[in-house]
């Protein structure tokens, strides 16, 4: 790895508010955490952020390798992976005590203008913050596609979205999308399993008033437990998520 690129660390306590029934940290506040040193690096960095370029994000692969636990000490690390004409692609990390990556993201954002939100090209002086001296063509992350058929026999339920799932933004937080799931997931599946790893595709932002419903289908493929979610009305779609799950261990 370049040994200019910057690495941002923080250091954290795994408290009530950040775990399950069962003292586990939730996706979502492990989301969280990466969120906000994600933004802490505009301070470190002396990044101006009434800038008119925002960066957007477009899609989330995290992998939970162990989960942390109720009193756990972690660090959160992140660093930027790749850069090429449009992207920006990002790496968070979260390690326990003894420095074991326990559970990492590979994030891809979209360099876009505040005003407009029209695209906007990167160029040398904006990845030179970072510590890159050049755009890298063709190197990124990828998630996988979800097959639009596998929705076909699926009723939508309609999504609540609440007013503290709105950010400064105005908009549903990227970080809320880690718990929407839960709310229609079958009892029985979060009771034997629990997830190892979650893609998210954002396609659009969802606001207060965003009439929308959820899709959500479990299923076993390949022995492995899989669920698919969309979130959409009609044709317009507006985030899609795959879940792989494990079964849990509860020695």
């Amino acid at each position: 790895m370049n040994d200019k690129i910057v690495k941002i660390r923080e250091k954290h306590r795994v408290s009530y508010s950040h775990v399950d029934e069962n003292k586990k940290v939730t996706p979502h506040n492990m989301a969280r955490w990466m969120q906000d040193i994600f933004l802490k690096q505009d301070d470190i960095l002396d990044i101006d952020r009434d800038d008119e370029l925002a960066w957007i994000l477009l899609s989330y692969d995290l992998n939970i390798y162990k989960y942390p636990v109720l009193s756990d000490e972690i660090t959160v690390t992140t660093y930027p992976y790749s850069f090429n004409r449009f992207y920006g692609n990002r790496i968070f990390t979260i390690e326990n005590s003894d420095g074991e990556i326990i559970i990492e993201a590979k994030t891809k954002w979209l360099l876009v203008s505040k005003e407009s939100f029209s695209i906007k090209q990167l160029n040398k002086d904006i990845i030179k913050t970072y510590g890159f001296d050049e755009l890298e063509k063709g190197k990124g992350f990828q998630i996988d596609a979800i097959d639009e058929e596998v929705f076909d026999a699926v009723e939508g339920k309609k999504l609540f979205i609440r007013h503290d799932d709105i950010d400064i933004n105005s908009h549903v937080n990227n970080t809320v999308y880690f718990s929407y799931p839960f709310d229609y997931i079958d009892r029985d599946i979060l009771k034997k399993y629990e997830i190892y790893k979650i893609q998210i595709l954002y396609k659009d932002s969802i606001r207060i008033d965003t009439d929308c419903d959820l899709y959500s289908v479990t299923k076993e493929e390949d022995e492995q437990m899989v669920t698919y979610i969309k979130i959409a009305k009609g044709d317009k779609l507006y985030t899609t998520i795959k879940i792989l799950w494990k079964e849990r261990d509860y020695k």
